[in-house]
């Protein structure tokens, strides 16, 4: 019998009483605060500046904990480094992204369909020895338009899970 009546009316303000949309939120958040993988799918939240999708990922944050919790580029996702950061966080925010560009477009597609699909990855570590297995972290994205990936397999775009942000 617990309310949140600040969070609810934070909900209906930003997604203008759609329910469906907040449903949405609710389930994706509680979504990263578990271990079931069996989804495979990416949440992309697009829309307007200041339209309360920081405060969704900060709330996501808050949620499963810091050290549960990783920001990271888009370009990160073509990076070895980066990805050894990730190996044992459950959720992965990518943070206003923007248009994808340069030679690392193939290998940022292959690793978001990896990772969401719970894959294998393999990747280098800085004075250890390299990893190979599952990065546990569920995706999620946030940007102002809708982002171009080249995948001809269509498999990334199937997983994509898009909620909008209509109201600044």
């Amino acid at each position: 019998s617990a309310s949140a009546p600040t969070w609810d009316k934070f909900l209906n303000d930003v997604f203008e009483g759609d329910q469906q949309r907040i449903n949405f939120v609710e389930e994706w958040l509680g979504y990263l605060m578990v271990t079931d993988y069996s989804f495979q799918k990416i949440a992309m939240f697009i829309g307007v500046q200041r339209s309360g999708k920081t405060t969704i990922q900060n709330i996501g944050e808050a949620l499963i904990g810091r050290d549960n919790f990783m920001s990271i580029g888009l370009e990160g996702f073509a990076n070895e480094g980066t990805l050894e950061g990730g190996l044992t966080k459950t959720a992965l925010w990518v943070g206003d992204a923007g248009t994808i560009q340069g030679p690392n477009r193939g290998k940022i597609v292959d690793n978001l369909k990896t990772i969401s699909g719970n894959g294998g990855i393999s990747c280098s570590r800085k004075f250890k020895s390299p990893f190979s297995g599952r990065i546990p972290g569920r995706i999620s994205i946030t940007c102002n338009n809708i982002l171009q990936f080249n995948d001809d397999s269509g498999a990334l775009a199937g997983r994509f899970l898009i909620c909008p942000f209509n109201r600044s």
